[in-house]
């Protein structure tokens, strides 16, 4: 008996937790041990209570804590937002002519803008750098991984645009050839009837495990709405940060 609660304070927090709830888990059932712990005074409700919290507690902490296949903790890493190469496509519905706008452009568009301006059709695209070390590698079957864009401000009736779509475009084209089609050549990740979908994560976890694998140096999202509403009076839009936006790794 001495060697075991040796071996239990020995214990990191989570597992010592989880040995102590099914310890009290043990004695509120009615189990003993004989001549080392009298438990004539043992409530068994209380023990079941006070086992099952501390052994949810300890379950709880050693997830958090949970090594991966490789031994080592879990880590989350966030990939770096390339401003110089996000912004925003402007299409003249009048003309066809396109006009790209970034971050080192006027004021007003360091934002992405997605959706009608007038007579302007608006696509933004967000780039980030894939720069992961040889241990995301190994484990890139195992990671997972989401988008979020928390900083936006809407301006207009967006009802009217339809859902917004996040596209990916794993080989980091996308911004310098302004006439690549979104819907053609994109991979579509979500599709998003409410966009609060942007403040708390999109998955995007098989499409940043491809562009690993691939060993792309980029990673770029494009937002979308679906039509253009030629010929149609119409001004509403989404202004993003891309400068704010995320993408999380859990590997």
């Amino acid at each position: 008996m001495k060697e075991i609660i040796e071996s239990i304070l020995k214990a990191p927090l989570p597992k010592f937790l989880v040995i102590v709830g099914v310890i009290f888990l043990f004695l509120g059932l009615g189990g003993e041990f004989t001549d080392i712990l009298v438990t004539d005074n043992v409530k068994p409700v209380g023990m079941l209570v006070a086992g099952s919290i501390i052994l949810l507690l300890g379950l709880v902490l050693w997830l958090k804590t949970k090594p991966n296949l490789h031994g080592s903790p879990l880590q989350e890493i966030e990939l770096t937002v390339d401003s110089s190469q996000s912004g925003s496509i402007f299409v003249d519905l009048k003309t066809g002519e396109r006009k790209r706008f970034g971050n080192s452009d006027t004021k007003h568009n360091r934002f992405c803008w997605v959706g009608r301006y007038n007579d302007y059709f608006c696509k933004g695209f967000i780039c980030f750098e894939i720069d992961v070390d040889e241990q995301v590698h190994n484990a890139v079957g195992h990671l997972r991984a989401e988008f979020s864009a928390p900083d936006y401000e809407v301006r207009g009736d967006l009802s009217r645009l339809g859902p917004l779509i996040l596209y990916s475009f794993d080989y980091g084209q996308y911004s310098e050839d302004m006439n690549v089609n979104v819907m053609d050549n994109g991979i579509k990740l979500h599709t998003m009837e409410d966009i609060t979908d942007l403040k708390t994560g999109i998955d995007i976890t098989n499409s940043i495990r491809r562009a690993i694998k691939e060993g792309n140096k980029t990673y770029k999202v494009a937002l979308v709405y679906p039509g253009d509403h030629r010929g149609e009076e119409l001004n509403a839009k989404i202004l993003i940060d891309p400068q704010k936006a995320k993408i999380c790794l859990d590997v």
